[in-house]
């Protein structure tokens, strides 16, 4: 969360003081919630989803956005595609997690997940550059 500057909380306070009316406590800064961008774009209103901007697809470039699925699992989602990547398979193996996830990430992808290879992804500068085994590459801004 972000607060607001005391000179702006100020001038937004004579709007919202009829609906504090009730309400325990305030104080002069409103807190103003940094909600992901959900109305446009890629995510269209998906939880967790963040727009990214401009990413890659084989040096083609198209909007994109990443959604969170858990602590070593992800979305990165553009508008026909979609990758879906887990981090650390190793976690999901027989036996259970041993302590060590490889380099190698697992990727499903296609329209409905219908492609599976794994990958390496690289953090160069602001991007990460995922390259999959099968020759695919996707690059996204690091968020």
């Amino acid at each position: 969360m972000r607060r607001l500057p005391a000179s702006v909380a100020a001038l937004l306070l004579p709007a919202v003081q009829p609906l504090l009316i009730g309400t325990a406590l305030f104080t002069a800064s409103l807190l103003v919630s940094v909600a992901p961008a959900q109305a446009q774009g890629v995510c269209q209103g998906r939880y967790r989803c963040y727009e990214l901007g401009i990413c890659y697809i084989n040096n083609k470039s198209s909007r994109c956005a990443y959604q969170s699925a858990g602590a070593s699992s992800g979305i990165i989602r553009f508008k026909h595609i979609r990758f879906d990547i887990d981090s650390c398979p190793e976690q999901h193996q027989p036996g259970g997690y041993t302590g060590h996830c490889s380099e190698k990430w697992e990727v499903r992808y296609g329209k409905n997940g219908e492609y599976r290879t794994m990958g390496i992804n690289k953090i160069v500068g602001n991007w990460n550059i995922l390259k999959l085994d099968n020759g695919v590459v996707v690059k996204y801004p690091r968020h």
